[in-house]
């Protein structure tokens, strides 16, 4: 295969190269011709049209192919005749198309844009293998076919294969400062989208996203933020058409993807809407609120319903459906609050060994539980750091108290401490245990490991300490006060 100044396509793809009049040729790489629709030529035709100011009054084109065998001139008007083309040239890696620009008359416009070289190695023969003798003649051909059928030849919207899809098409212009080449690798130019200094989303024709869900994102903030509900006639990974439900509106957008095949783009945009605002919109989901309101519900996660409301209004000029759509978007908000707080345990082991440094002497235990063919899972976990066990020694009464209560987090568990009293009659933590439940087992963990600290102080094992508990399991407590008593005999 020679040289063509485009690599070879993808994996199940072919490349496009589109011939306007004879003038100027430009290719549309990495087309599936299974997933592809004369919709998706048509879009892909006129953007390259109006991207490079080949059509920049809306004029209409006839798309065809040249037969590889009898060299006749093909109209593509259909998905079938797309079929066509592709089986033709199955065994290509280039097909040739020709766009011939039509004015409103359904006549042959003169172009008078310059030839443009593609590549300086391209050479069209290793790519397509098509006959290539008296193609300047050829390109012509297509007159024949307008001037019998003028219509039916031409890319009438309202006729476009088996999706029916009328554009309303508004022209936008952009000036040389608005486009910036985005992604090197797909050779795409134009304006990238992003939300203005207010956090506004604003549309225009030729706008790109990275991929269809950054413009379904951006779509519904869109709607959102106008206050009217819309229809979504088509909303696939190939394109998005949507149009406004209220009756006499003329609102509507459609994008499919740029000939990269990656990138997406608004092919072509009404923005006139005269609908009145509402306060209500079905596109603001429990997922949409929960993404909006992310940080202010991880910062409070029991935040009322009431205040969840005023934010929306405030900020978004909307009110919930629901109160079950805020109670949706407060757990979705937790669910991922919760699944960041399991990551964190990773860090205990690392944690401690920190503690060991900076604090020679702590006693830092970490129980996991084991599980079958499993990573083992957090269980328990006590600290007492040698500042902590120092400070109780030298500096507090010879009394500490004992209690557990129920942590209320994310990952929910039970805190046991001793804490004890200080010369100023403060609180002075001595250790602390994060167990799965209180129970004997968790107490005996907790205590067994508090008696080692104690009893490791020269200092203290001489010295007779008092213990208070909240006595609510008065036999369990007593045996569990004599084991601590045990450890410091």
């Amino acid at each position: 295969m020679e040289n063509n100044g485009f690599g070879s396509p993808s994996t199940g793809c072919v490349h496009l190269l589109v011939h306007f009049g004879g003038e100027r040729s430009m290719p549309l790489l990495n087309v599936n011709p299974d997933q592809y629709s004369y919709l998706d030529l048509v879009d892909d035709i006129s953007g390259l049209a109006n991207n490079d100011g080949i059509n920049n009054e809306g004029l209409s084109f006839a798309i065809s192919f040249c037969h590889p065998t009898s060299k006749s001139r093909i109209p593509i008007k259909t998905d079938s005749h797309v079929l066509e083309m592709f089986k033709l040239y199955k065994m290509c890696i280039c097909i040739h198309v020709y766009a011939t620009l039509l004015n409103h008359e359904g006549v042959e416009v003169v172009s008078q844009v310059h030839d443009t070289i593609i590549s300086e190695s391209y050479d069209e023969r290793g790519m397509s293998g098509e006959p290539h003798q008296n193609e300047s003649d050829e390109i012509h051909l297509g007159s024949s076919y307008i001037d019998e059928e003028k219509r039916d030849n031409e890319i009438n919207i309202d006729e476009l294969s088996d999706f029916e899809e009328k554009h309303d098409l508004i022209a936008s212009e952009n000036s040389d400062e608005d486009k910036v080449l985005i992604y090197s690798d797909r050779g795409i130019k134009g304006k990238i989208f992003a939300h203005d200094f207010n956090g506004k989303v604003n549309l225009e024709v030729g706008l790109l996203f990275s991929d269809v869900n950054e413009f379904r994102t951006a779509l519904r903030d869109f709607v959102i933020q106008e206050g009217f509900e819309i229809k979504r006639i088509k909303n696939e990974k190939a394109r998005v058409t949507a149009k406004c439900v209220a009756d006499g509106c003329s609102w509507r957008i459609h994008t499919s993807p740029a000939p990269d095949g990656l990138t997406y783009k608004i092919k072509s945009y009404n923005p006139s809407y005269t609908c009145i605002r509402t306060t209500k919109n079905s596109n603001a989901t429990s997922t949409w609120i929960a993404r909006k309101l992310n940080n202010k519900l991880k910062a409070d996660p029991n935040m009322s319903y009431a205040g969840m409301k005023q934010e929306q209004l405030d900020n978004y000029d909307i009110e919930p459906s629901n109160i079950g759509q805020l109670y949706r978007a407060r757990k979705k908000v937790r669910q991922d609050t919760k699944e960041f707080h399991a990551l964190s345990y990773n860090d205990l082991p690392s944690w401690a060994n920190l503690a060991f440094e900076t604090n020679p002497g702590s006693i830092i235990k970490l129980e996991l539980e084991p599980r079958i063919n499993q990573n083992p899972i957090f269980k328990r976990f006590f600290v007492c750091l040698n500042a902590m066990k120092n400070g109780f020694v030298k500096g507090c009464r010879p009394w500490f108290g004992i209690n557990g209560c129920h942590l209320k987090g994310p990952c929910g568990g039970v805190l046991l401490s001793a804490v004890a009293v200080d010369g100023n009659k403060g609180m002075f933590p001595i250790a602390f245990a994060v167990v799965e439940v209180e129970c004997k087992d968790s107490w005996m963990f907790f205590l067994s490991l508090l008696g080692n600290v104690l009893h490791s102080v020269p200092e203290w094992k001489d010295k007779h300490v008092t213990i208070m508990s909240d006595m609510q399991k008065v036999s369990d407590c007593l045996i569990l006060l004599s084991i601590i008593l045990d450890y410091l005999i």
